[in-house]
């Protein structure tokens, strides 16, 4: 069934119908569900660039909208992506490589400009990104926001790296999720 489903699926995530966009991509979760291992190079190959650049490019779009953007099939289209894709790698064990194209898309609306379910969603679907790999999601709101740039090498013979020494801990969003990311390292009892 997958193999009859695929082509015409990812079709929709070409088109400019928000609205069909939303559906193609509940039944890919739909497929994930059943089809884990199946699907998961064919989405990480064929949808995850089409999804990870609508939300590059709406990005600027939905900063410092009112109310009224939220009933925009571009708003919904967003927020089913960011409130989904969290899950949707949860369940398709998605790795390092995915999650920086995910996490590169999704970090940008923790800014204070986005409409605030936007920010919610991404703060959400973040952590969710975290669960597979936290190492990814932490450098990606790490090199978003910083305030002062260091270079730091975890080891002498790696490249160093530029590092955020303090973060913008006045945006609430990055400040819950970098707590979040640093409570995940303590044991649980």
């Amino acid at each position: 069934v997958v193999h009859l489903l695929w082509k015409p699926l990812v079709a929709r995530f070409k088109k400019d119908d928000w609205n069909l966009s939303v559906k193609a991509f509940e039944t890919v979760m739909s497929l994930a569900e059943t089809a884990r291992d199946f699907i998961r190079e064919r989405t990480l190959l064929e949808v995850w660039p089409r999804l990870a650049g609508f939300l590059h490019s709406q990005h600027a779009v939905s900063r410092n909208k009112g109310k009224a953007y939220e009933v925009t099939a571009a708003f919904k289209y967003q927020l089913a992506l960011l409130q989904g894709l969290g899950h949707l790698c949860c369940q398709l064990k998605v790795h390092e490589q995915g999650i920086a194209l995910l996490a590169s898309a999704v970090v940008p609306y923790l800014e204070l400009s986005q409409p605030p379910r936007l920010q919610e969603a991404a703060v959400e679907c973040l952590q969710d990104l975290a669960c597979c790999s936290a190492d990814s999601v932490w450098y990606f709101v790490a090199t978003a926001y910083c305030t002062t740039h260091t270079r730091w090498s975890p080891a002498a013979p790696l490249e160093p790296h530029p590092l955020v020494s303090t973060f913008n801990l006045e945006n609430r969003n990055v400040s819950l999720l970098m707590a979040y990311l640093s409570n995940m390292d303590k044991p649980r009892r």
